[in-house]
């Protein structure tokens, strides 16, 4: 797992929905998948 994984990995199973809403772009930016 990269360094970023886990606190990602926490923050989607915490509230995936307001993750997204909010960090969507900087999770493409931080992980191109």
């Amino acid at each position: 797992l990269c360094p970023v994984d886990m606190p990602v990995q926490v923050l989607k199973s915490a509230n995936f929905s307001g993750w997204i809403a909010v960090d969507d772009d900087q999770i493409k930016e931080i992980i191109p998948s």
